[in-house]
């Protein structure tokens, strides 16, 4: 670099020891930099940058350089300049919008909504951008602004209570959900636990069923031997064990037909109660997925 700057005092251009300080920092090859230096000798005019404020007009200068066959010398370095210069340097832009925000919100301000302090921001940037509230141009905008500001607040407030509105709405048919639910939940309970009672009474019934068959079964058996036999009286004790089994068989026979009618009315009654039940859970599930409205908050001015 030593060599480059001794080139740069040879040429005897003021503001060059600037630029190649600038240059430096784009990480420029010594080859780029001396055809760059040498270019800058052959021109008879040439405007060089003496501050910091022009080093964009010699950026975009630079980029009209060609060599030989005709071709940007340049091309990226006056992109790369506008970027590198809108870095900042420091925090204090944020630091002043904290103390902006601070000054802003008082504690009679405290519930001033985000439109309403970035509106506040907004203006105070236009003063400070025009030096005092006398010397901001008032426009005709402007004035349209104003003349409507009034009712486009009263368009707003009525935005807000239609959306409270909403909101409440929601609200109230999500707890009328929940209490249907919680009901629906309820009576699947209640009528799980009656069919699981009616299928107990099923089995029940047809144990009768089956312990009345044996009797019979068992009863004819002693019928048909007392009759090989002339056995009377063991005839007349088949005879009677078996109308008991008959009288029995036919009893358990018509509570089995009750019991499961009785059964399937409960299933029925469940489905349709389970059916009811997933379809309102699905519903809660919508209403809870969809954002909810805004509160309504009037805006402070």
């Amino acid at each position: 670099m030593l060599n480059i700057c001794e080139m740069a005092k040879d040429t005897a251009i003021a503001g060059l020891p600037l630029v190649l300080k600038f240059l430096k920092k784009f990480a420029l090859s010594l080859n780029v930099l001396k055809n760059l230096i040498l270019s800058l000798k052959s021109l008879k005019t040439i405007f060089l940058p003496t501050s910091r404020s022009n080093l964009l007009n010699f950026t975009d200068f630079l980029f009209l350089f060609t060599d030989v066959t005709g071709c940007k010398m340049f091309p990226h370095l006056s992109r790369l300049a506008k970027a590198s210069l809108t870095i900042s340097h420091g925090n204090a832009v944020a630091e002043r919008g904290f103390s902006v925000n601070t000054a802003v919100l008082t504690k009679d301000r405290m519930s001033l909504n985000e439109a309403t302090i970035q509106a506040l921001r907004v203006v105070k940037e236009v003063i400070r951008l025009h030096g005092s509230p006398t010397t901001v141009p008032v426009t005709r905008s402007m004035i349209n602004a104003v003349r409507h500001a009034h009712s486009q607040y009263l368009s707003h407030l009525d935005s807000e209570k239609q959306k409270a509105a909403v909101e409440v709405a929601r609200k109230k048919e999500a707890t009328q959900t929940a209490a249907d639910i919680e009901l629906a939940r309820k009576k699947t309970d209640k009528l799980t636990n009656q069919l699981h009672e009616v299928e107990q009474q099923e089995r029940k019934q047809s144990e009768e069923q089956d312990i009345a068959q044996r009797l019979i079964n068992e009863a004819a058996s002693k019928l048909s031997t007392a009759v090989k036999t002339g056995d009377m009286q063991t005839a007349k004790v088949a005879q009677v064990m078996l109308d008991s089994g008959n009288d029995k068989l036919n009893e358990s026979m018509k509570q089995l037909v009750d019991v499961r009618a009785c059964k399937e009315k409960l299933q029925g009654k469940l489905m349709k109660t389970q059916s009811t039940l997933r379809e309102m859970a699905m519903k809660r599930k919508n209403t809870d997925d969809e954002p909810a409205g805004p509160s309504a908050k009037r805006p402070k001015h």
